[in-house]
This record gives C-alpha cells, sequence and structure tokens, in this order.
C-alpha cells in the first residue's frame, strides 16, 4: 500500500537535518521504500510504499516512528511517544447516548461519543491544503476532520447524524447481517447483503451503517448537521475483508481494517478528533465516552524468546546485545534480559500480528542493522553439488503427461524434511546449518515422505484425486565432506488399489521401453538387475513407488526393433492357482519366462486366496495347436507347484 506523506506533517513529530531525499534514501534501505518526491502547493510530499503486514506505519505518527527507529542520532522524534489520552468532560446540557447492543464477537473494540452545537463549515484552508496534498477532496469540516485523524494515526474512525440515528429509534445493534438485505452506501449506492457481514440496525431491522467499510445515507452527514456521533470500531480483519471485497467497496478504512488495526489507538483517535471539532467548529461535548472492548483487548501480549547466539549465527555476524536491545527498544518493543544469551521481548500492540516468533524478531534486527551490512558470504563450509548427468526431458514429460492422465496431480515441496519424517538414523541424512523453520532441518532422501504428508494435510483434495506425484531431487553426502549427492526421482503416492497402482507403473516403465519386475521386497529390478527404485503400501490404504531418474534413462531403450507381426491368432486362456500371499508381479514375470509362446500374462479375477491368470499365447508365424500348448501349460504349472501354488483343477490333455 502507498502513502502520501507531507515534508510539513511529517515534520510535526520528527525534527531532522536530512533533506527530503536523503532521509528517502536513508530510509528505504532500512523499510519503509520512498517512490518519489514531489510538490504540492509549494510543499514536498513523499509517496511511500509500506508492506502490507506493517499497517502500523500507513499513517503519518507510525511512519515517523519508523523512521526516527531507523535514523537514529539524525533525527529527533517529537511527541511520538505521547499517548493522547481522552479528558473532556460533558461541557453542555447532556445528550443521550443511542442504545448500544454488540451481537457479534467479530468486534474488538468500540468508543463514541455525542457533540453538540457543531458548525459544519468548511475546513480551515490549512486542513484542505494537507488534503489535497494526499489526493482528498475536502467535504466541511466533520467528514474532513475524520480523513485528517485517520491519515495522521493510522485507524479509521466516522461521524453520524446523531439527529437521524435517534430519528431512526435511538438504537444501534451490532450485529453479522442475514442475506438479502438492502441498504444504500454514502454515494447513493445501493447493496445488498451476502450474509455474514457485520452491520449496524435499527430495532426495526434497518441497516444504517457498514461499519469499518463505508456509511450509508440514512446516517450520513449533511449541511444541517448541528449533532454528531463521533464513532470508531474496531474489527475483526478477516470479516472485513470478506464483507469489502463481497461488496467490492474498497476504501481507506476498509484497506486499513482488513490489516488488523490496532485497537489501543482508538482512544487518541476519539481525544484528537474531538480536540479539532471542539476547536475548529464550536463543538462541545454532550455525552459521557462510550466504551465496549471484548476479551481481546485485554489479553497479555505473550513475551517472546530471543536467543542472541541463533540470531548471531543466522545473521553471519556477531551484534553486541546492548545494540540488539536498543534496536527493538527504538522499535518499542519491551525487552528483558533473562540471561547472558537470551532476551524475552514483548511486541508492542501495534506489532503483535506480523511479531509472533524469534524468526520475526531476528528480521526486525536484521532490517534496522542493515541487510546491506550483513556478510555477502557467510561463514558456512562450500557445498558442491557435482552436475547431474543423465537427462531424458522428452521421458519425463511423458511421465507427467500419463499420470495426470490417469488422475493425479503433480505438487511441490519442500527440500528439507523433519526430524519425524526420516527414514532412517538422522545420522545419515545431511543437516542444515541455517533452516528456513526449526523444524524442517534435514535434506531428504526420498519424495515418500514428503507426499505422504501432502495427501495428510488435504484429506478432501486426496479424496477427489488418484493420487499426487512430483518430479524433484533427493540428497545424498558425498565422498567428501564439502560434496552433496543429488538424485532426481519420481514419487507417487496414490489412493488406487495395489493391482491399478501396479499397473500405472507398468505404464510408466513402458513409456521408457524397460521391461522390470517388483520383487518380493518391492524393489523395481530390470532384467540386469538394475534398481530402478522401489513400491510401498502406505497406512491409510495408500501405495506408493519412487523410480531413480538416472538410472531410468539409463535403462531407457528408445529404439525399438520391429518384428513382422503374426497374423496367425492370439490363444488366450485362464489358469486359477490357490495362493495364500505372493507378489504379482513376480510370479507374472517368472510365468511369462517358461515359453517364448507366451506373449501376456494379466492378473484378473482374485476371489480369498484364488487368483486367475489370463494368458495369451503365440508363435512367430502360423497358428498354435493344442498339442504345442500343452507343453507349456505343463510347464506353468509345474513351476507354481514347485512354488507351492496349487493349480485350480486339471489340466486338459488335448
Amino acid at each position: 500500500m502507498n502513502i502520501l506523506v507531507p515534508e510539513t506533517w511529517l515534520n510535526e513529530y520528527l525534527e531532522s537535518s536530512l533533506s527530503p531525499e536523503e532521509m528517502a534514501a536513508l530510509v528505504s534501505k532500512f523499510g519503509p521504500s520512498f517512490e518519489r518526491i514531489y510538490e504540492v502547493e509549494g510543499e514536498k510530499v513523499h509517496d511511500i510504499e509500506i508492506t502490507t503486514n506493517r499497517v502500523d506505519a500507513m499513517s503519518i505518527k507510525g511512519l515517523a516512528r519508523e523512521i526516527a527507529a531507523i535514523a537514529g542520532d539524525k533525527v529527533k522524534p517529537k511527541k511520538l511517544k505521547e499517548k493522547l489520552v481522552y479528558r473532556q468532560k460533558v461541557e453542555t446540557k447532556a445528550l443521550p447516548l443511542p442504545e448500544i447492543k454488540v451481537e457479534t464477537p467479530a468486534v474488538k473494540k468500540i468508543m463514541c461519543v455525542v457533540l453538540d452545537g457543531v458548525k459544519n463549515v468548511a475546513s480551515p484552508a490549512w486542513m484542505q491544503k494537507r488534503l489535497r496534498q494526499i489526493d482528498q477532496n475536502s467535504h466541511g469540516i466533520i467528514i474532513d476532520m475524520s480523513n485528517y485523524v485517520t491519515h495522521e494515526l493510522g485507524h479509521p474512525c466516522h461521524t453520524f447524524d446523531y439527529d437521524k440515528i435517534m430519528a431512526l429509534g435511538g438504537k444501534i445493534i451490532v450485529k453479522q447481517a442475514a442475506k438479502g438485505k438492502k441498504f444504500v452506501t454514502l454515494d447513493d449506492e445501493e447493496h445488498e447483503t451476502v450474509g455474514g457481514e457485520v452491520v449496524f440496525e435499527n430495532e426495526a431491522g434497518e441497516i444504517i451503517d457498514l461499519p469499518a467499510i463505508k456509511g450509508t445515507a440514512n446516517t450520513a452527514i449533511d449541511k444541517n448537521t448541528t449533532r454528531v456521533l463521533f464513532w470508531l470500531e474496531n474489527m475483526d480483519a478477516a470479516t472485513v475483508r470478506r464483507a469489502s471485497m463481497s461488496h467490492a467497496i474498497r476504501t481507506v478504512a476498509a484497506i486499513l481494517n482488513e490489516k488488523n488495526v490496532d485497537p489501543a489507538l482508538a482512544e487518541e483517535v476519539l481525544t484528537l478528533g474531538v480536540d479539532i471539532l471542539r476547536r475548529e467548529a464550536s463543538a462541545k461535548v454532550a455525552s459521557e465516552v462510550f466504551v465496549y472492548e471484548s476479551e481481546s483487548c485485554h489479553a497479555q501480549i505473550p513475551e517472546i524468546k530471543l536467543d542472541l547466539a541463533r540470531l548471531n549465527s543466522y545473521l553471519g555476524v556477531e551484534i553486541a546485545p546492548e545494540r540488539v536491545k536498543k534496536i527493538l527498544t527504538d522499535l518499542e518493543f519491551t525487552v528483558k534480559q533473562k540471561d547472558k544469551q537470551t532476551l524475552l521481548v514483548t511486541p508492542p500492540s501495534f506489532r503483535t500480528h506480523d511479531v509472533t516468533m524469534e524468526a520475526d524478531l531476528i528480521e526486525e534486527v536484521a532490517r534496522i542493522y542493515g541487510y546491506h551490512n550483513l556478510p555477502s558470504r557467510l561463514d558456512f563450509p562450500t557445498v558442491q553439488i557435482p552436475p547431474q548427468e543423465q537427462f531424458n526431458f522428452a521421458l519425463e514429460t511423458r511421465l507427467k503427461h500419463l499420470l495426470v492422465d490417469v488422475g493425479m496431480t503433480e505438487v511441490y515441496t519442500y527440500s528439507m524434511v523433519s526430524e519425524e519424517q526420516l527414514t532412517a538414523d538422522a545420522k545419515h541424512y545431511l543437516k542444515l546449518n541455517n533452516p528456513l523453520t526449526e523444524d524442517k532441518t534435514y535434506l531428504r532422501q526420498s519424495l515418500i515422505p514428503s507426499l505422504q504428508q501432502v495427501m495428510a494435510e488435504n484429506p478432501v483434495t486426496a479424496k477427489q484425486v488418484a493420487g499426487v506425484f512430483e518430479l524433484a531431487n533427493v540428497y545424498f553426502p558425498g565422498e567428501t565432506q564439502d560434496t552433496v549427492k543429488e538424485e532426481l526421482r519420481l514419487g507417487v503416492v496414490t489412493t488406487l488399489p495395489y493391482r491399478e497402482a501396479r499397473l500405472v507403473l507398468e505404464k510408466a516403465l513402458r513409456q521408457a521401453n524397460i521391461k522390470a519386475r517388483v520383487t518380493t521386497n518391492g524393489q523395481i529390478v530390470t532384467a540386469d538387475q538394475v534398481v530402478l527404485g522401489q513400491v510401498q503400501t502406505l497406512p491409510e490404504n495408500l501405495i506408493a513407488w519412487e523410480l531413480k531418474m538416472p538410472e531410468l534413462v539409463q535403462a531407457c531403450r528408445p529404439l525399438q526393433v520391429h518384428a513382422q507381426v503374426n497374423s496367425g491368432p492370439v490363444v488366450s486362456e485362464d489358469l486359477t492357482f490357490v495362493i495364500p500371499e505372493g507378489a504379482m508381479g513376480e510370479i507374472m514375470t517368472k510365468m511369462q519366462a517358461v515359453s517364448p509362446l507366451i506373449k501376456a500374462v494379466h492378473l484378473g479375477a482374485v476371489y480369498q486366496h484364488n487368483y486367475t491368470f489370463g494368458l495369451e499365447y503365440q508363435k512367430a508365424d502360423g497358428a498354435l495347436s493344442s498339442e504345442e500348448l500343452l507343453p507349456v501349460r505343463q510347464d506353468i504349472v509345474a513351476m507354481m507347484a514347485k512354488m507351492g501354488y496349487q493349480l485350480v483343477g486339471k489340466l486338459q490333455e488335448k
């Protein structure tokens, strides 16, 4: 998000010896990006980009606080740490507050007060000029005040016509809307609730505000307004976002409120707004302040432990503890020393949503210390990864298309895994010195655990697809300490039954024109005894297989020898055997090896321990006779009997 910051407005919070250009160059290295500087009515205005997680810096005061922490001795903060406290008493005939009833947990805080005798005159020249400098129009002092205060302090606020609220029943019910209720916003646009958005209703059920986003026409300020209900609410960010996007209403209030604005700002906003209207519009305070706070507003902010040794290890530079403390303190974090190597850090209320763990604190220290001041080469051993060979991109593409065609989805997972995902002793794995997260610290040696995790974390999707697959690298220790062996693998985890999963594997091997068998221990082995991969049975009825791509490419036979096709008939028959348990792939491979007359073996029906195999016979030329087939059948039955598998029924002699 970009905000416009007039230099004179910023100078109310900072006293700087830097020129605007020098400040822009300095601050852009450490945080907010100063995109450009231009003049509006003889004064310089900064156009500054703020990352979306830093809603605390999307205001004049918030940005000034950030600049003060970055620039250090080059700027002197003014009134930055002053918290405006509301001290106004009722100073005219008291007016009753509307009856306010909160019926949704999506609202965290509400503050409001009634002002009487308000003159809705044109705003003073200085305010109009500042609004023009930030590309906002002037609409009279009451509305201008709310826009001005929002830009200065960063928390949206709103002004209602008090008399209109009271004429509509004097009751404000804060609730989540039912679907299909119509309302008209300030710009006379008609909308209809989608259901679930927070609205204000009167007792008759009429919507009188779309809070945190935009006001409605029936309670709007107009030229005749003399009594104002000055109001602000702090709401659940996700609820605001859904409502804003559902109705395509993108106001400054919505953009800020959907980013977790700090509810602690409410009192400052109320104080500044009332002060401006008293000073510029002759307003008189006509009620006590109404305050509603949910339990979340009183929740204690948890401390975060910061290990100084880990910070220095991550950044690759030694930063003195006192320097770390000063950086965090300047950012308004509360810092306590637990022991020599540990700090206990409490974020300020305006940083509780984007600073939640130790890594966030390390990032803050690195940012203010200066990324450009960190060594460009960390003091870790240089790891050499030798170039891979045996690529066959055409084969990889064919394999991916095959898997997609059977209903699987390609995924991309981290190369790092947790200790719980290791398939062997951790000492055989490569461990990272600087992992991205604390749990994923090992380089994987198989794709299967990562694919299992994808299926487990996406149970709904897992039921809708035949499985997931990934073509990616795994990593093994090299021959020396500073080398890594990188190997490309194709991993599949599927919900298909075992026989169908095996069929997909066989089709994948046929893409490489390879004949292979699956052994009793699940290894995928070629006729030359080259191990291409592994088949596994996993929990939750999942089947997995993984192919070693270099070995697969090496064994691939792209050129096929075409023999003359025999025009004679293919003889098909079924043989059923009693097999208590066994690996079907190995049995079928041995069957086919009995005779060159056997062209194919398929597994058919299975009932309990009875397995039916479909056999296809054909010779090179001519038709097969019964006399030629009989010895082949007998050899198959003898081979199966030797393995302990008995034929169901008897062979016909002719």
